[in-house]
């Protein structure tokens, strides 16, 4: 999913500008994946870099297949709470197996990202 240039710009910087000076710095990034709040403070008080969500991660662990059941909504729902967990960044995929590219709600999930992956 691309974010717009200009979601980018209003989204505040903050663990995002972390991430990317680490990535530029060329070395490995541990990030572990964690699915919900408190493992993202678990790997934040380990001492790790970042966290990782994955929509695969997410649906297994709510008992669902890695198949595209989970909404976006739904997703951006538990990536909001691990946010808030931590000050650490956190990298998230989420698949669009059910979500159609020209659907309308489509820019606002997109909006809802760029402002929460700061």
């Amino acid at each position: 999913m691309m974010i717009p240039n200009a979601l980018r710009s209003v989204a505040p910087q903050g663990p995002r500008s972390k991430l990317r000076a680490a990535m530029k710095g060329g070395g490995i990034i541990r990030a572990p994946g964690v699915v919900d709040p408190v493992v993202a403070r678990l790997v934040e008080a380990a001492g790790f870099e970042a966290v990782y969500m994955t929509g695969g991660g997410l649906s297994r662990s709510l008992g669902f297949p890695d198949i595209g059941l989970l909404t976006m909504t739904e997703i951006i729902s538990h990536l909001r709470f691990i946010i808030r967990a931590t000050a650490l960044p956190v990298i998230a995929d989420a698949d669009l197996l059910n979500v159609d590219a020209d659907d309308p709600n489509l820019a606002a999930l997109e909006s809802q990202l760029a402002y929460l992956t700061r």
